[in-house]
C-alpha cells in the first residue's frame, strides 16, 4: 500500500477546519488505492504530523484487516531512527487514522521504491509495512510462503513460491537499493515480466566501471541467487567497505502493546480509540504568503506555477480569476467528454476514469485554493494510475480550460506568437506540398525556389499561392533565398527517378539549413523516415521552446534526432533536464543549444549514470553542469571520464588531486589524451622543467594552445630571463605579458 507522498504540509487557513480527535487535517499529501495521507497539526502540541487515513469498508471488502492489523503492529514494535515513527492509531465507525512522523525531505530517489524517504537532515526513513511479516505467519518449514513486493527488487526465492527466509530476501531487495544509489539504475529492469524474472533468477547484472573493487564483491555476495550462499546480514555489517563511515543506530526500547489493534476494528463503541471526524461546509480554502510559499520547493517560487502545456510530474497547479464555481464547473464540463465520472465535495473534485489504463484507472485530485478575493490556485494532482496518461490528460484539459487559466500579458503575447508561427509552418507545409506535386522534374528548381523564399520571407512579403500548377513557373522571388537548390544533383534530370516523397524530405531538410548528403551520410535511417515523423519531431521541439532557427544546428550536429522516437527518446531528456538538472521549462533552449547531443543521449545508459559518476566526484552544482559544462554529460564514463582521470594518476596525481583538478577545470575532461595530455604534459616536463605541483594548483594549463601560447610565452620567458608564474604567464593578454616581462616577472 505504497504512497506517493507530494511537496509541503501546510495545511490552509479557510473558515472550516476538519479535525480527528486532537489533530487538525490539513492537505493531502499523497494517495494510494486504499488510503490517503494528509498532513495535521496536533492542536495540543502545535506538532506537525502525517495521518494515514483507511477506508474501514474498502478494507473489509478487499479482506485487508490482517494486513492492515500487521502494519499497525510492525510500526508500533519498532523503535528505530530509520523507521517512521507511528504515534498512535484512532478510528472511527468508517475510517481508521494511523498518526505518523511527518517526513519533509522528499523521497531518497526515483528509481528506488516510494516508501523510502528522507527527513529534513537527509536521514533515511522507511515510512510503509503494508507487505511486512511478523514471526507468527512462518510455517512449520520455518518460512515465509506469501509472494510480494515490487517485482525489480524482490529476490529469485520469493518470486519461485516455494517458501523464503524473511531476512535473507530482504538483504537481496537492500542489495538491489544499494547498487541503485552507487549506479543510478536498476541491475535487473526489463519491460517484459519474464524476461526480469528470468534475469533475477540467474543474477544477470554488470557493476559499472566506478564502481570499487570492493563495493563490487560485496555487491555480488548480496545478490546471489542462492539464499543458503548468499552473504548474512551479520557478514555485511562486518565487511571492510560496509564499515567506512557506518554508524550503528541506537535502538529505543519501550514496552509496546498490540492489544489496542484489535480495537480499530470493534464496533461497540466502548474503545477508548474511537474518535469523530468533525468537518464544516467551508469557502475555498485561504492561502497566506507563507503557506503559498511552503507549497513550493524551498523559498522558489518559480516552480508553483506551471505552463498549462509544459512539463507536469504527479501534480500541476494553475491561477485563475474565475470565482472559484466557476473553476469547478469548467473542470467538470472539460473533464467529462475525456471520459471521467467527477465527484464534487465542496471547492474539491475527485476525477475517475471510466478506462482502465496501463495502470488501473486514472484518478486525478483537484482542489481550489483562494489566493486573494479575486485570484484563485487550482491544483490537480495524480491519485491513481500512470503519470503519463495523466500527462496527455492534462494536456487535453487544459485545451478545454483556456478561458480559466489566467495567463499573464508576456504568456498571452508568447501564446499568440507560437499561434502565428504555427499557422506560418502550415502554409509553408502546403505550399512545399503542392509546388512538389504539381510541377515536372525539369520545373523543380523554381518551385524549390519559390518555396525557399516562401519561408524564409513570407512574414514580410507573403506571396499568393499560384492558382494553377502551369502557373508555377511564374512565381516571382522579391527577395534572395537563403539557400538555393536550384543546382542540387537530386533535382537535375538524371534524378529524376527518385521519389517526390524523398526529394520533399531533401528539401525540407535544406530549408532548415542541413546539409542533407552528410545527414543522410551519418544517419542513414533517415532514407526510410518518412516527412509527417520529421515534421512531428520539430513539432515536438517547438513545444518545448526550441526556435525554428535552431533546428539547422541542431540536427545538422546530431541528425540521429530526425528519427528518434519522441516517447522513448526525447521526452525522457526533457524530463531529466526538469527533474534531474531542475532545467526550468523557460531555459530548455538555452541548455539544448549548448549541447544538443543530450537529444541523441539515453537518459538510462548515459545521462544518469554520468550525472551520478560526475556527482560522486564532487561535482555539486547542478546549474553549472547544465549551462556551462553538459558537454561532460554526454561524455561516456567508462570511456572518457575515468580514463582521464587514470591518465592524471598515471602522470604521478594522487586520486584526490586528481578529482581536484577536474573540479576546478571540468574542461580537462573533454580533452583528448593523445592530442593535449601526452604533447603538454611531455613539453612542460621536459623543456619547462615544471613541478607537479604547478599543474595541481593550475589545471587551466591544458586549455591552452601549445604551439600558439604555451611555447611563444615559455620561450620568451626564457630568453628574458625573468621568472613569471604559469597562470600569469598563459592567462595574461599579450599587453599584460610584455609587461610583465619588462617589470621582471610576476
Amino acid at each position: 500500500m505504497a504512497l506517493r507522498l507530494s511537496g509541503g504540509g501546510a495545511s490552509g487557513s479557510g473558515i472550516g477546519r476538519t479535525k480527528v480527535g486532537r489533530y487538525e487535517l490539513g492537505r493531502t499529501l499523497g494517495e494510494g488505492t486504499f488510503a490517503k495521507v494528509k498532513f495535521a497539526r496536533n492542536t495540543e502540541t502545535g506538532e506537525n504530523v502525517a495521518i494515514k487515513i483507511l477506508d474501514k469498508e474498502k478494507v473489509l471488502k478487499h479482506k485487508m484487516i490482517g494486513q492492515i492489523k500487521r502494519e499497525i503492529s510492525t510500526m508500533k514494535l519498532i523503535r528505530h531512527p530509520n523507521v517512521i515513527r507511528m504515534y498512535e492509531v484512532m478510528a472511527s465507525k468508517a475510517k481508521i487514522y494511523i498518526v505518523l512522523e511527518f517526513v519533509t525531505g522528499g523521497e531518497l530517489f526515483d528509481k528506488i521504491p516510494e516508501n523510502l524517504l528522507l527527513d529534513a537532515n537527509g536521514v533515511l526513513k522507511v515510512s510503509d509495512f503494508g507487505l511486512s511479516a511478523l514471526p507468527q505467519q512462518v510455517r512449520e518449514d520455518g518460512l515465509l510462503h506469501t509472494t510480494c513486493g515490487t517485482p525489480n527488487y524482490v529476490a529469485p526465492e520469493v518470486i519461485n513460491n516455494k517458501g523464503y527466509d524473511g531476512a535473507k530476501a530482504d538483504l537481496w531487495s537492500c542489495g538491489v537499493i544499494l547498487f541503485v544509489l552507487m549506479a543510478g539504475y536498476l541491475p535487473f529492469e526489463e519491460s517484459n515480466l519474464m524476461a526480469l524474472y528470468k534475469k533475477i533468477f540467474k543474477a544477470e547484472f554488470t557493476c559499472p566501471p566506478w564502481f570499487s573493487s570492493s563495493a563490487k564483491k560485496l555487491i555480488k555476495r548480496i545478490l546471489d541467487p542462492n539464499p543458503t550462499t548468499r552473504i548474512t546480514i551479520a557478514e555485511v555489517i562486518e565487511n571492510e567497505w560496509f564499515k567506512k563511515g557506518y554508524k550503528p543506530p541506537t535502538f529505543e526500547q519501550a514496552d509496546v502493546s498490540l492489544d489496542d489493534v484489535d480495537a480499530i476494528f470493534n464496533e461497540s463503541g466502548d474503545s477508548p480509540n474511537l474518535v469523530v471526524e468533525r468537518r464544516e461546509e467551508r469557502p475555498p480554502v485561504s492561502l497566506n504568503a507563507f503557506e503559498l510559499i511552503s507549497k513550493s520547493q524551498g523559498l522558489n517560487l518559480s516552480s508553483l506555477f506551471e505552463k498549462q502545456m509544459g512539463l507536469v510530474k504527479r501534480e500541476t497547479r494553475f491561477t485563475s480569476k474565475c470565482p472559484a464555481s466557476e473553476i469547478i464547473s469548467k473542470i467538470e464540463e472539460a473533464a467529462v467528454p475525456l471520459g471521467f465520472d467527477v465527484k464534487k465535495n465542496n471547492y474539491k473534485l475527485k476525477l475517475q476514469g471510466e478506462k482502465t489504463g496501463r495502470k488501473g484507472h486514472l484518478s486525478v485530485s483537484t482542489e481550489v485554493f483562494e489566493v486573494a478575493p479575486s485570484l484563485c490556485m487550482v491544483e490537480l494532482r495524480k491519485a491513481g494510475g500512470d503519470t503519463l496518461e495523466f500527462h496527455k490528460f492534462y494536456k487535453n484539459l487544459a485545451t478545454g480550460l483556456k478561458d480559466v487559466v489566467w495567463k499573464t500579458g508576456d504568456e498571452a503575447k508568447e501564446e499568440a506568437n507560437d499561434g502565428s508561427q504555427r499557422s506560418q509552418l502550415s502554409r509553408l507545409s502546403s505550399l512545399l506540398s503542392l509546388s512538389l506535386t504539381t510541377t515536372t522534374t525539369a520545373t523543380m528548381p523554381a518551385a524549390a525556389a519559390a518555396a525557399i523564399s516562401s519561408l524564409c520571407f513570407c512574414s514580410h512579403n507573403p506571396s499568393p499561392q499560384p492558382s494553377s500548377s502551369h502557373q508555377t513557373n511564374n512565381i516571382q522571388l522579391t527577395t534572395k533565398p537563403k539557400t538555393s537548390l536550384q543546382k542540387h544533383p537530386l533535382y537535375q534530370p538524371a534524378n529524376s527517378n527518385l521519389s517526390f516523397q524523398f526529394k520533399e524530405k531533401i528539401l525540407c531538410l535544406e530549408i532548415m539549413g542541413v546539409d542533407s548528403g552528410k545527414a543522410l551520410s551519418v544517419n542513414p535511417s533517415l532514407h526510410s523516415a518518412s516527412l509527417h515523423s520529421i515534421h512531428s519531431i520539430i513539432s515536438f521541439l517547438q513545444s518545448k521552446g526550441i526556435h525554428q532557427k535552431d533546428m539547422g544546428r541542431i540536427f545538422g550536429m546530431c541528425p540521429q534526432i530526425l528519427t528518434s522516437d519522441i516517447k522513448s527518446d526525447l521526452i525522457p531528456v526533457f524530463n531529466f533536464l526538469f527533474h534531474d538538472l531542475r532545467v526550468p521549462e523557460t531555459n530548455f533552449r538555452s541548455v539544448i543549444n549548448k549541447c544538443p547531443r543530450l537529444l541523441a543521449s539515453s537518459v538510462r545508459d548515459q545521462l544518469k549514470p554520468a550525472l551520478f559518476y560526475l556527482q560522486r566526484l564532487g561535482f555539486r552544482d547542478l546549474k553549472a553542469l547544465a549551462y556551462q559544462d553538459p558537454i561532460l554529460l554526454v561524455s561516456s564514463v567508462e570511456n572518457t571520464l575515468i580514463p582521464k582521470l587514470d591518465y592524471l594518476g598515471e602522470l604521478g596525481f594522487s586520486r584526490n588531486d586528481a578529482v581536484g583538478m577536474v573540479l576546478r577545470c571540468p574542461t580537462l575532461f573533454t580533452f583528448s589524451i593523445e592530442n593535449n595530455f601526452k604533447p603538454k604534459f611531455e613539453y612542460f616536463d621536459k623543456e619547462m622543467g615544471g613541478r607537479l605541483e604547478e599543474l595541481k594548483e593550475f589545471p587551466g594549463y591544458f586549455a591552452f594552445s601549445l604551439e600558439k601560447r604555451i611555447k611563444p610565452r615559455h620561450t620568451e620567458v626564457v630568453e628574458s630571463g625573468v621568472k613569471v608564474p604559469l597562470p600569469l604567464m598563459l592567462k595574461s593578454t599579450d599587453e599584460e605579458f610584455r609587461e610583465l616581462i619588462r617589470r621582471g616577472g610576476g
